[in-house]
């Protein structure tokens, strides 16, 4: 498979991505789809929402990858969603300046270097079938250049299973990358990229802490822990307590999402929560799943957090009355349309704050155009004026909205 160009827009990476899955799952003889295979997958998505009692399990095997109808049903949804969704939240991280150097910079020659470049090595720690891996992979075959180094990627599951179901996609995808599978992480070796998706929200709070805890011990001094769960209020919940409780960790510092070092006021209200999402072209055969389950997978939500260790994260990190200042803020909300305005909660400001913010279509101007484009998760940064108005804060037609992107 050759390169992509970083430069294409997103339905045409994205649609590349579907249509290298869509071939690696007509090799597994799931697509085209099965008979019942909506059904199935139906089964899942209740059971994977907290609406049906877990399925069961034999050992370290969950009995839905051994099961031939639940693994296809498996295969041929939540596997492209979560690779997808992967993809699209690197490059959200990449484009804002918090994912490390690939590797050493190489001069766009047609001439290979004389020096070897270092390989970015990867653990996708509870890798299940490898969609994170995956994901990640095809984001760095689209961004790296012609003469990096081909990145070590290190697969470790409990199950047997899915650990040989993760290698032979990875394999078939003919994807630039060194594979090593295991039940446990390589003892004496750091990672540029550690990625713990799915993992954590299924373990107690106390067995979250520690897998944490050994994940952070093998971040490489410049490295990324990148932690991702489903965007149910439980779990997206779950992992912004684990977030205000690791504020005070001496040995690694939040990057990203938040723009502020306070406790979060997105759990503050028990029915609240935060999450980000991302939009997508769906595969036709998704698109005929959720139209017999009555889904509609068209927008892949997550709760993410970004690491990195102490030394390092200061050069990636971001920053009752009137507020004047400037500021970036992320985007908390959909924007939300109501007669002559646009509203959107915004978190971050100098302590954390977060807040509804309005601006009256009447005010819309080259200036502040921006925040009438921004959606969910964007960052906005914000120069001028806040005008205190009722229970939340408006532009005015002075202040200064941009998106920021690096």
């Amino acid at each position: 498979m050759g390169k992509k160009d970083a430069t294409l827009p997103e339905t045409q990476t994205t649609q590349s991505l579907t249509a290298l899955i869509e071939g690696l799952l007509v090799d597994e003889h799931i697509l085209p789809a099965q008979r019942g295979l909506a059904r199935n997958v139906g089964d899942l998505s209740d059971f994977f929402n907290r609406l049906k009692k877990p399925l069961p399990t034999s050992g370290k095997e969950h009995l839905y990858m051994s099961d031939p109808d639940l693994r296809a049903a498996y295969l041929a949804y939540f596997f492209p969603v979560n690779c997808v969704k992967t993809f699209l939240l690197l490059r959200r991280i990449a484009s804002e300046g918090f994912l490390p150097p690939m590797s050493p910079t190489t001069p766009k020659t047609s001439t290979p270097p004389t020096t070897t470049a270092t390989p970015w090595r990867i653990l996708d720690f509870g890798c299940g079938p490898g969609s994170a891996a995956l994901g990640t992979a095809f984001y760095l075959e689209s961004h790296l250049n012609p003469h990096s180094a081909v990145a070590e990627l290190y697969l470790v599951d409990q199950s047997a299973t899915v650990l040989e179901t993760a290698v032979r996609l990875l394999e078939r995808s003919d994807l630039p990358l060194q594979i090593h599978a295991a039940s446990r992480i390589p003892q004496e070796m750091d990672f540029d990229l550690i990625l713990a998706f799915n993992v954590l929200n299924e373990n107690t709070v106390e067995e979250s802490q520690r897998i944490f805890t050994l994940l952070k011990n093998r971040l490489s001094p410049t490295g990324r822990l990148l932690v991702a769960e489903p965007a149910l209020r439980e779990t997206a919940r779950r992992l912004i307590e684990l977030r205000d409780q690791l504020l005070t960790d001496p040995d690694v510092a939040l990057l990203w999402p938040c723009c502020h070092c306070a406790n979060c006021q997105g759990i503050l209200a028990e029915n609240d929560w935060c999450h980000g999402t991302e939009v997508w072209e769906r595969p036709d055969w998704i698109a005929q799943i959720d139209r017999e389950i009555g889904s509609k997978k068209e927008r892949l939500n997550y709760a993410a957090l970004l690491y990195a260790t102490k030394d390092s994260a200061g050069t990636a990190s971001a920053s009752g009355t009137n507020i004047t200042s400037d500021t970036t803020w992320r985007v908390v909300s959909d924007p939300i349309i109501e007669r002559g305005k646009r509203l959107l909660y915004l978190c971050g400001g100098p302590t954390g704050e977060r807040i509804r913010a309005t601006a009256l279509e009447r005010h819309l101007s080259e200036k502040n155009r921006d925040f009438f484009a921004a959606r969910r998760y964007d960052l906005l940064r914000i120069e001028g004026t806040l005008e205190k108005k009722g229970d939340g804060f408006r532009l005015s037609p002075e202040t200064t909205a941009t998106l920021r992107r690096s």
